[in-house]
């Protein structure tokens, strides 16, 4: 058996968290270019906004998908590290989930770009940043109290030598 192929037995559950991570990015992308016209009126990504192409953000989730990948492979990490990473994988698909449902809504109304330009606000597109952060910030929030105090009672200790 590969060496490859052992670690995807060994870490099942990172790799099908990985594996939805990766889809729902795809997802995420074939629903924004759904809506191919209206993408600079309607996009509330940071990146987007800065760069104003969707490259930018395509080649940081390659990027990411691969360190995703790496570090949770590497021999060094840390337990905790690899709780962290799943997390993160898990909110950001949950949130994608969220943005695709969007997208498919704004692709299947017959607005014109004008009447889109309209609705989507700076204001609009400034809320929509806010709820998408609350979204994933009280989840990643929740998950590291409760992961600090879990490893807080579980914390190994070394018992101190006796004299002799």
């Amino acid at each position: 058996m590969s060496l490859w192929f052992k670690s995807l037995l060994r870490n099942k559950g990172f790799v099908i968290v990985f594996v939805f991570y990766v889809l729902t990015f795809w997802g995420d992308l074939i629903t924004t270019l759904m809506n191919w016209k209206n993408i600079p009126h309607l996009e509330t990504n940071f990146i987007y906004r800065v760069f104003g192409s969707l490259w930018p953000i395509i080649v940081l989730n390659v990027v990411v998908i691969v360190a995703l990948w790496w570090i949770y492979h590497n021999k060094k990490t840390l337990v905790g590290t690899r709780f962290v990473l799943i997390l993160l994988m898990v909110v950001v698909g949950f949130i994608r989930i969220l943005a695709m449902e969007n997208a498919i809504e704004w692709a299947g109304t017959e607005l014109t770009t004008e009447e889109v330009m309209a609705i989507a606000t700076p204001e609009a597109k400034l809320e929509t940043q806010k709820q998408f952060a609350f979204m994933a910030y009280v989840p990643f929030f929740i998950c590291f109290l409760t992961y600090a105090f879990w490893r807080w009672d579980h914390a190994i200790r070394r018992k101190d030598k006796p004299n002799k």
